[in-house]
């Protein structure tokens, strides 16, 4: 019973500082103009492997990833902008890079289904199918570290580029789910681009 009650005030205390942790991370990211999509990109798909959403959450529904002024009404967050609407510079920060890096993980994936033998490759398949419908990249961020470290290391590369890319054309594709292929065509915004790009 004592290290039960231990574990839970050590969790407690933890959690405020994780959580305070976060809120300084969101706030440095945000508001940097071109470095604010890479170092969301990077930071974002590192969490991604960890399968934890606190750092998304802060962007993706706080002022940090910024508020806008819609008829009467302050909306925060990127994905609450999206959804009231919005389709500028800040969904093209945050978002719509996600989409660019939908189209590096399937290439990278159709590369190394090559270099795989037996279950591997179907396993990648499947994995990167989910994905690519999804928009959940969890499992295939796992995969490749998991195949190679150094390999995760040039996804993170390929991630900040996506979202610098997004950014500088300033693609406003958002998604208000995963971000799966469904939501690429539901929010398309400047196909051309994203089908160029990707």
């Amino acid at each position: 019973v004592g290290t039960c009650v231990i574990i839970g005030i050590l969790t407690g205390l933890a959690s405020d500082s994780w959580n305070n942790f976060i809120m300084e991370l969101s706030g440095f990211i945000s508001d940097k103009a071109y470095f604010s999509p890479v170092l969301f990109g990077v930071v974002d798909n590192i969490f991604s492997l960890l399968d934890i959403d606190t750092f998304r959450e802060m962007i993706f529904n706080n002022s940090y990833g910024g508020s806008v002024l819609i008829g009467d009404e302050i909306v925060t967050g990127v994905k609450d902008m999206l959804k009231a609407g919005y389709s500028g510079k800040l969904v093209s920060t945050y978002l719509s890079g996600h989409y660019f890096l939908l189209f590096s993980l399937s290439g990278i994936s159709a590369a190394l289904f090559f270099d795989l033998k037996g279950v591997q490759r179907y396993v990648l398949l499947a994995t990167a199918v989910c994905a690519v419908i999804s928009g959940n990249l969890t499992f295939l961020l796992l995969f490749l570290f998991l195949e190679s470290p150094y390999l995760f290391a040039a996804v993170l590369i390929l991630s900040g580029g996506a979202y610098l890319a997004a950014y500088v054309i300033d693609l406003g594709m958002g998604y208000l789910a995963g971000g799966g292929i469904t939501e690429m065509i539901i929010y398309s915004d400047k196909l051309v681009y994203l089908l160029a790009g990707g």
